[in-house]
């Protein structure tokens, strides 16, 4: 069994609409992965997996949804190329 935790510190805005984002992510936990989060002052995921590959995915599946955030995000504040810090 491997666990992983996860933290992100963004301003409280943005962890509110990112826990709205990863709610309609938590359904697709399976057998082999899975993962719950809560928000304080952080945003704190743990992932459970069954193997190192399916730990992995769901880590993979987590940090592809935060970069979108982040993509979208600062294209709204104006950034025209936003991984081009």
């Amino acid at each position: 069994m491997y666990q992983a935790t996860l933290t992100v510190d963004f301003p409280l805005h943005d962890l509110k609409n990112i826990e709205q984002l990863f709610k309609t992510e938590e359904p697709m936990n399976n057998e082999r992965g899975s993962f719950s989060f809560s928000l304080k002052k952080t945003l704190t995921f743990t992932i459970t997996a069954k193997d190192a590959v399916a730990l992995r995915a769901t880590m993979n599946m987590i940090m592809k949804t935060l970069a979108v955030y982040e993509d979208i995000a600062k294209r709204k504040n104006g950034q025209r190329n936003p991984r081009k810090n």
